[in-house]
């Protein structure tokens, strides 16, 4: 069988690196020349791929729902793999140029902005959680400090996530036979000195599984990653949570490893698309999305990261990710891509 593979790309920087790996491998027929949208081919014994690259060439969740609808209509793909740079959640754990394969992605965001009670007669009554409530309101609401803007304003964040469950049993096939082995290793001399100690830079580079965060910002902020990270233990000080309008905070356990700016969009489209009956502009054989991120950061440090490196950094970062993407697509087990 043949298996219609579209791999977004956000950057063309990134493109670039991914097409330094892929040009050089065995059983690969690619272009000589670099565009927006590329037809590779794979090929080994009774297993061919066709592999279709489409760069977006812009960051954010709506620019690659974008075009990851464009590319779905166009190519009608049994999988979508989201190829690029991330940042690490846990430095300790998640270091530069590993790589974190995943069909898991929380997001949290902010949707509205409201005002901080002025009156005890409120209902209800929305103070900052540092500030005690008065005695009066009935129903006071603690707003958490960090979710303040200005001096009388904060947000309210809403939580999802998505998970692409279908491609499950794909990922099962083929993640014991990743070789590690052959990812790019770390230039020590190349990142920031506070983190030449770390357990994630020591150790060799490896392939890692689990949730990505996905962020509407660049995140450059040890103290903005940390908040989001406390944030996803739990839900506590959610002012929906308090409200209890449960339905605003979709959300499930499980330790962030990455973050990155187009993952959310593109596991949301690719499930709207799976979901959506053909009639009505679904795609009926699409099984579901795989991300598969370098890390290239550890949201924070990164003009520091990028430029003492030279960039480098980043193209060690797309290399691995290139790299596990390409042994993905040869070690796949075609048969669990199938829509049943």
């Amino acid at each position: 069988m043949t298996l219609t593979v579209v791999v977004i790309i956000p950057l063309v920087e990134e493109r670039d690196y991914f097409y330094e790996v892929i040009k050089g491998r065995r059983n690969w027929d690619v272009p000589k020349t670099k565009r927006r949208s590329m037809d590779y081919t794979f090929e080994s014994g009774t297993r061919k791929a066709k592999v279709l690259v489409r760069t977006i060439e812009k960051m954010g969740q709506l620019e690659a729902v974008l075009a990851m609808n464009a590319a779905a209509s166009l190519w009608t793909p049994e999988l979508v793999i989201l190829v690029g740079l991330a940042g690490s959640m846990d430095p300790q754990v998640v270091g530069y140029g590993d790589v974190v394969v995943s069909n898991q992605v929380k997001t949290y965001a902010p949707n509205k902005i409201g005002t901080i009670s002025s009156s005890p007669k409120a209902d209800p009554f929305y103070h900052f959680a540092k500030d005690k409530a008065p005695s009066g309101p009935k129903n006071p609401i603690a707003v958490d400090d960090r979710d303040g803007m200005q001096s009388y304003s904060y947000h309210r964040y809403q939580r999802d996530y998505v998970e692409c469950g279908y491609v499950d049993p794909a990922l099962a096939s083929v993640e014991r036979h990743i070789d590690e082995r052959v990812l790019k290793q770390l230039d020590v001399k190349t990142i920031p000195k506070k983190f030449e100690t770390f357990d994630s830079v020591v150790r060799d580079r490896s392939v890692q599984y689990g949730w990505i965060f996905g962020s509407d910002y660049v995140v450059d902020s040890k103290e903005y990653r940390d908040y989001l990270n406390d944030k996803d233990k739990g839900t506590s000080t959610d002012i929906y949570s308090q409200l209890g309008e449960n339905d605003k905070i979709r959300w499930k356990p499980g330790k962030l490893l990455a973050l990155d700016m187009e993952s959310y969009g593109v596991l949301k489209a690719v499930e709207t698309l799976r979901t959506t009956p053909s009639t009505e502009g679904g795609v009926g054989n699409l099984v579901g999305g795989i991300v598969v991120r370098g890390i290239s950061d550890m949201a924070e440090s990164k003009g520091e990261s990028d430029l003492g490196s030279k960039d480098e950094l980043r193209r060690l970062a797309v290399h691995n990710a290139a790299e596990v993407t390409a042994q993905i697509i040869e070690r796949l087990d075609y048969g669990t891509v199938v829509r049943r």
